[in-house]
């Protein structure tokens, strides 16, 4: 965990710096993170939509990242939807891990508002009491080419959920409708000494405005082989590919949380060693097919030759 950690962190900062969007960090004035769920009382067994918002108090930012986790046993992380979100590029997309959610994106031309959507939570109320969402480790970064970071202020989420509803005051459950798949996204391949022990990897992201990016899938089929490829697994990016001599198609699936997909395909990209092996096979078979005949030639040979002396 640690090292996916470190990864993490090197990957949000590389990519900055690619970008041109982050230089050596100053500290300056504040943005300010805030939530918004729906009127009325939420009771035990509800679901709930939590919407997370940033005002940049009219500064210009292009990247920010946080934890937000999940105070009181009185209420249950369920799903993350970043459909619609400022975000143009998640570095690291949220996801529920041990009741916590990690992000980390950058908006390359930056953004300024005072209430662009961060993403949105689904959580449901399992108990009578209250639940808070806390947010930790957050900061954000002006799109000013000095990579200046802001504070983040913010507020704890505290929410009451009460055993029994009164009569007219139950806050409606969400509901999701989202007929578009994720949006095409092409697959980069990449290795570096800080990442993997410069082993090769593959980095994507894709954005979806409807329900949001749920999960991905990987799939690696190996050229060499023939044999189908393996199954379907899910991973995140980076991802570090199992066929390091690079002669396997990888193909790459987003799926929304309405369950629309959109495929990426990286065709094999050692084509030379790929190439290499099949004219080493076909000089295998040209070798098999000539002692094979050969063979054949010399039993006719010997049966011939065996036939013509019994009839003498």
């Amino acid at each position: 965990m640690k090292k996916r950690e470190n990864i993490r962190i090197l990957l949000f900062f590389s990519t900055l710096m690619m970008l041109g969007l982050f230089s050596f960090p100053k500290r300056s004035e504040a943005a300010r993170l805030f939530y918004s769920w729906p009127e009325g009382e939420i009771c035990k067994g509800q679901e709930i939509r939590l919407d997370i918002f940033i005002d940049t108090e009219e500064r210009d930012i292009n990247a920010l990242e946080g934890k937000i986790s999940l105070a009181g046993e009185a209420l249950d992380l369920r799903e993350i939807s970043e459909g619609n979100s400022f975000i143009n590029f998640w570095v690291e997309t949220p996801r529920i891990e041990n009741q916590e959610i990690r992000f980390a994106g950058i908006i390359p031309g930056g953004y300024s508002g005072r209430k662009g959507l961060l993403f949105s939570i689904f959580l449901r109320a399992g108990a009578s009491g209250q639940g808070a969402l806390r947010l930790e480790d957050a900061r954000a970064f002006a799109n000013d080419g000095l990579g200046t970071e802001l504070r983040l202020n913010y507020y704890e989420a505290d929410i009451n959920i009460r055993e029994t509803p009164a009569q007219g005051q139950v806050s409606e459950s969400p509901t999701i409708i989202d007929n578009d798949a994720p949006e095409k996204f092409p697959i980069l391949l990449a290795r570096d000494p800080l990442i993997f022990e410069n082993l090769w990897f593959l980095t994507f992201a894709t954005q979806d405005k409807g329900s949001g990016i749920k999960y991905f899938e990987v799939r690696e089929e190996n050229s060499l082989d023939g044999d189908g490829g393996d199954d379907w697994e899910k991973a995140d990016s980076p991802y570090l590919i199992k066929d390091q001599d690079l002669t396997s198609r990888i193909t790459i699936k987003a799926v929304d949380r309405a369950g629309n997909e959109t495929l990426s395909v990286l065709e094999a990209p050692n084509q030379a060693l790929i190439s290499h092996n099949k004219a080493k096979n076909d000089i295998i078979k040209i070798v098999l097919i000539t002692l094979a005949l050969g063979l054949i030639i010399f039993i006719f040979l010997l049966w011939k030759k065996a036939r013509k002396k019994s009839t003498k």
